[in-house]
């Protein structure tokens, strides 16, 4: 299997086991797998583009600058990885976790939108 296809599998596995925590209660850890599930769909995104970047903010700021500005995906989406990066270092860095259920679930909706619509762009890609 080649890396592209080895970045989305993971994101996959990740938005799985994501909402299986998350059914078992534990949030905070939910989040970070979510938060990992969309960063590995972006990293198979970028991989097609051959770039490659150290830290994560990097990683964010590209798909922003590449994608999101120019149209290709909608500007909603770059907003809500930045909000879902910043969740997840609260949920990862901060000793208490509180946020509503009904929020979250709205993450995972919007996680499952952008995994699906990269894995889209990608395909497209390939018959190209």
């Amino acid at each position: 299997m080649e890396k592209l296809e080895l970045y989305l599998k993971k994101a996959k596995d990740n938005l799985k086991v994501a909402r299986e925590l998350f059914d078992k209660g534990y949030k905070d850890i939910s989040v970070s797998r979510l938060y990992y599930s969309v960063f590995y769909a972006i990293e198979a995104l970028l991989l097609k583009e051959n770039k490659h970047f150290k830290k994560h903010s990097g990683v964010i700021s590209y798909f922003g600058k590449e994608y999101a500005k120019k149209g290709k995906i909608s500007p909603e989406f770059h907003r809500f990885v930045i909000n879902l990066f910043e969740l997840r270092e609260n949920a990862d860095y901060e000793p208490v976790f509180d946020v509503e259920d009904k929020e979250l679930l709205k993450f995972f909706d919007n996680a499952d939108d952008l995994i699906s619509l990269i894995e889209e762009k990608i395909r497209e890609d390939e018959r190209r």
